[in-house]
């Protein structure tokens, strides 16, 4: 239909860069723009995941009476408009890939071309398919920069952070002294004056929405499809993550735009908790914990721009509580974080919330101090307790904390090859140390175990749906 709204699909806030191309050359028309935040990145899943999250989209745009929808994400691009099996669609649709492959193949001189993408838009290998298929001598040069793609995603565009990974991701390509550099994720033409001035003038920086925006113009006048007004358009913005959380980060790359967003009810799979850990091993214990939750659970480790945050709380729920907060508030999803610690009586409570840092080094360094400070002291008084506080934290404010506790006693010397930490020299009433215990046994018993269980209690008051 002539006056239905132009739709414009993005994995997250990175399509904004072709929405505005687009209103600026069709000013007259209605765009409709909607993004997966809750899926948020599509570069490192499996295409055929991206593929089915974006027949829902285009579902829900056909339902809305879009008369097209522009693909602004590569990625999807590649999962749905490219593939070798590609599937019909209720409404047509215009990806980005071929119009920057056009513009490559046609302002190179020397036939060397860099692509920056996603991981899942440079294994696809959609871009040096597409540039050959012009340019059959062309040489592409591939480089997948994920982490550019997460800060864009969250404002983070003119940090040193974000000048820093510029310089990193760039580097490789430039070594291949190319002549021009197609941005081939949508998120990146956030950061198009860094990468421009980084590049250097002798290099050409190919926007692929840019591109795209013409294409969609002569693909609606052909058809007789241009809305007859000259301006006057409206703008919709939907999405399936968190609205406050949109127009946090759209209005730091579109300043004036947008004015409101409506939540999109398209969540397909369970919804993500994000726990604030880097280390593998807590990360598997703790997702062993919410398996009875149904949460997809995700770690800091998948959002490399998520501050460290400093641990000097005087009690283990207000470090907890802190880490939690800082991850919500980074990731734009519910988080939870952990803090816990070792309590001996004949040390006066030590070493407490400092159990991890306590002594420098490792943490046979800790239990060999921990060791010497008890020697000679008899097992009545080797009493001991390990503590966990477990914090949930929603990027609406919302926080509660829970706490659990185990009580044992310090051996005198480890045992045991399971856990971290002070479990080794942690004695239970049964004579066995938490390390020689097997995960489903320590889960079932021990302290983080009790206070991620209370905690579980209380998830669906956070993670009902994606933040």
């Amino acid at each position: 239909m002539a006056d239905g709204p132009i739709g414009v699909f993005d994995s997250g806030e990175g399509g904004l860069t072709v929405l505005r191309a687009l209103v600026d050359l069709l000013p007259g028309e209605d765009f409709l723009y909607a993004c997966d935040s809750a899926h948020f990145p599509y570069g490192p899943r499996p295409l055929g995941e991206v593929r089915g999250f974006f027949l829902r989209f285009a579902a829900w745009f056909a339902e809305a009476g879009a008369r097209l929808v522009v693909v602004a994400c590569n990625t999807a691009t590649a999962a749905v408009l490219l593939a070798p099996d590609a599937p019909s669609l209720p409404v047509p649709a215009v990806g980005v890939v071929e119009p920057g492959a056009r513009a490559a193949a046609r302002l190179t001189r020397t036939g060397r071309i860099g692509v920056v993408a996603t991981q899942a838009t440079v294994a696809s290998g959609v871009y040096p398919r597409a540039i050959r298929a012009l340019r059959p001598d062309a040489r592409v040069v591939q480089v997948p920069c994920p982490i550019l793609v997460t800060l864009a995603e969250n404002g983070e565009v003119d940090s040193p952070l974000a000048e820093h990974e510029i310089r990193r991701c760039l580097a490789p390509l430039l070594a291949e002294d190319i002549d021009t550099l197609v941005l081939g994720c949508t998120h990146l033409p956030h950061m198009e004056e860094r990468i421009a001035r980084q590049v250097g003038a002798g290099v050409t920086v190919v926007d692929p929405g840019r591109e795209a925006a013409w294409t969609v113009r002569e693909w609606l006048r052909t058809r007789g499809l241009l809305g007859p007004r000259r301006a006057g358009g409206t703008v919709r913005f939907a999405t399936t993550g968190s609205p406050d959380a949109f127009l946090k980060v759209a209005r730091r790359l579109w300043p004036g735009a947008p004015g409101e967003v409506e939540h999109l009810d398209l969540w397909e799979g369970p919804p993500e908790l994000v726990l604030a850990t880097r280390n593998p091993g807590k990360a598997k214990e703790l997702a062993a914990l919410l398996a009875p939750a149904g949460v997809r659970v995700r770690t800091l480790a998948e959002f490399p721009f998520a501050p460290e945050v400093e641990e000097d709380g005087a009690t283990f729920e207000e470090n907890a509580r802190k880490k939690a907060r800082a991850a919500a508030a980074a990731t734009g999803r519910p988080a939870m974080a952990d803090d816990s610690g070792l309590e001996v009586d004949a040390l006066g409570g030590e070493p407490g919330v400092r159990s991890a840092r306590w002594v420098p080094g490792t943490d046979a360094d800790r239990i060999a101090a921990l060791l010497r400070r008890l020697e000679g002291v008899p097992a009545p008084a080797r009493g001991a307790r390990f503590v966990c506080a477990a914090a949930l934290a929603h990027p609406d404010g919302r926080e509660a904390v829970f706490r659990g506790t185990l009580e044992g006693r310090i051996a005198t010397a480890p045992r045991g090859t399971g856990g971290f930490g002070y479990d080794p020299v942690f004695e239970l009433p049964d004579g066995r140390t938490v390390a020689e215990l097997d995960p489903e046994e320590k889960n079932a018993v021990s302290h983080r175990g009790r206070a991620i269980r209370l905690a579980v209690e209380a998830l669906p008051d956070f993670v009902g749906r994606p933040a």
